[in-house]
């Protein structure tokens, strides 16, 4: 068995790192060395990944520490570093100069990433090289006002600062759909310690089967050797998930594919870039969302389908290699979860006759269930989670098919508070010391956040409450003549302790 003189170095310890860890494994039967803040369940049990832990590894000075602990025990190998999150992504190019000393760095610079990575200068990018992209505006806590109709989208425009931070009802992503809805939101966010801008776009019609990603790798000779689009069967929908994908199908846009590669080679690109559209129906054209400057989390469907996606780095930066461009036609279902599942929320007809057919020639794959890293108790658990998707779908999707929902009865629960901290701890509350810890048994919260309690600005807020259909509200303001103000001001049923909130639950009202 050949022996190889590298190893791969991922930061991280999630979905990607492990989808990583077995595309290196098939390609060259080589154990991939992790690091990351703790093991989540994908890399926990598992014999092609030796992991190190560390929870202040996102600070620079434990960052670079622990990187030089891996060279100095490693140093008879070359070590390939390959970021599988933004946080990491940023830390390695913010550092980049200093790890070229142990390491192979196949990442841009500093200067070329913040023109991608922050969302507004990004989309200035995108007008430079004529890029479709969605109506994009850039606010912040001073200007908030928009010319959009609803609903619209918000997400930050700082990824990694806006990961660092929490809320009652963060998202990834919102979707909002009226005004009183956008300024809660907004208002929600920059109550918490995110302060950042924030981008709010135009919504696209569109189910998940019109979401594409792609994936392409740039040599040093900013010459793209590898490119791969997928069409999303289903998307994530859990509010801190939202944007990720759990099953993919491989398809070929060459246009598109022209593209993109015309506008990484202009730009000097290196390393992996990962880009999510969104079909536009109405003008028949793909509108860029964002690029990450890695690989992203479901890109290991490029590996399952035939193109392995390791190959491509390592013959760039271990054997100096310049490949002609290889395009990902072959048809193969990437999935994380069960079949009923697929079969249940896909509304696409035709997408769900390929699927079938793929079921049936056995071209169907999750890569966490890698034969030769099995173990009993690493499948044990995996499959606990997977089959946990069908109470994770029945929760968070749409579905207007499914009128057998008992949470559709549920009537939700309202919070008012103008203290962030003491609200976040009645949130965390109401979860933790119910019975509202499954996805089955869940309490539907609607929250929000106010510094400003003059009565004009609590009766807005209150009636936002009404107009989403809550039904029970606790106040959690100290000042008693507000709360007197808003109970003669609402209809809102008022909840005064957390044990009605417990009884209310357990009769399956909220």
């Amino acid at each position: 068995m050949k022996e190889y003189d590298f190893i791969p170095v991922l930061l991280g310890s999630d979905r990607n790192v492990y989808g990583m860890a077995v595309s290196f494994h098939e390609q060259y039967n080589i154990r991939s060395i992790a690091l990351g803040k703790c093991d989540f369940l994908e890399t926990r049990y598992t014999k092609i990944i030796d992991l190190y832990q560390n929870k202040d590894i996102e600070k620079k000075e434990v960052f670079l520490k622990e990187l030089k602990k891996i060279y100095e025990n490693n140093k008879d190998k070359k070590l390939l570093l390959i970021a599988c999150s933004d946080t990491y992504m940023k830390l390695i190019v913010e550092n980049k100069k200093e790890l070229e000393k142990y390491f192979l760095v196949p990442y841009i610079d500093e200067e070329l990433m913040n023109k991608l990575v922050l969302k507004e200068e990004f989309y200035k990018t995108c007008e430079k090289y004529n890029l479709d992209y969605p109506k994009t505006k850039i606010i912040d806590k001073e200007n908030i006002s928009i010319d959009f109709n609803y609903p619209v989208i918000i997400k930050p425009s700082d990824s990694v600062s806006y990961f660092k931070t929490d809320f009652p009802g963060k998202k990834k992503v919102f979707i909002v759909y009226n005004e009183n809805e956008y300024n809660n939101t907004i208002n929600n966010i920059y109550n918490s310690s995110y302060k950042g801008n924030l981008i709010v776009q135009e919504y696209i019609e569109g189910d998940d089967t019109t979401l594409r990603v792609m994936n392409c790798y740039v040599n040093r000779r900013h010459h793209v050797t590898f490119m791969a689009l997928g069409n999303i069967l289903l998307e994530e929908k859990t509010p801190k998930s939202i944007g990720d994908y759990d099953a993919i199908i491989p398809t070929y846009d060459e246009k598109l594919f022209k593209k993109m590669k015309d506008f990484l080679e202009s730009i000097n690109y290196v390393g992996y870039a990962n880009f999510d559209f969104k079909l536009d129906k109405k003008t028949n054209t793909y509108k860029l969302f964002e690029i990450n400057i890695r690989q992203g989390r479901s890109s290991s469907f490029t590996t399952v389908a035939g193109c392995n996606l390791t190959k491509y780095v390592v013959d760039d930066f271990i054997y100096d290699k310049d490949m002609e461009t290889e395009y990902l036609k072959n048809d193969y279902l990437w999935t994380i979860v069960p079949k009923g599942v697929i079969f249940k929320y896909l509304k696409n007809e035709k997408l769900k006759e390929l699927v079938k057919k793929l079921y049936q020639e056995k071209k169907v794959r999750n890569i966490l269930f890698y034969k030769k890293d099995f173990s009993f108790k690493r499948y044990y658990f995996l499959t606990l989670r997977t089959l946990n998707y069908y109470n994770k779908y029945k929760k968070y999707y749409v579905n207007s098919n499914n009128n057998d929902d008992s949470n559709n009865n549920k009537k939700s629960l309202g919070i008012i508070g103008n203290d962030y901290n003491k609200t976040t701890k009645l949130f965390n509350d109401i979860v933790m010391n119910t019975k509202a810890k499954t996805d089955q048994e869940h309490i539907i919260i609607n929250i929000v956040l106010t510094k400003d309690i003059e009565k004009e600005n609590i009766l807005k807020n209150i009636k936002y409450l009404e107009s989403i259909k809550t039904s029970y509200l606790i106040i959690d303001i100290d000042d008693e003549s507000i709360k007197d103000f808003i109970k003669e001001n609402t209809n809102l049923i008022i909840i005064d302790n957390l044990d009605k909130v417990q009884e209310l639950h357990e009769e399956n009202i909220i």
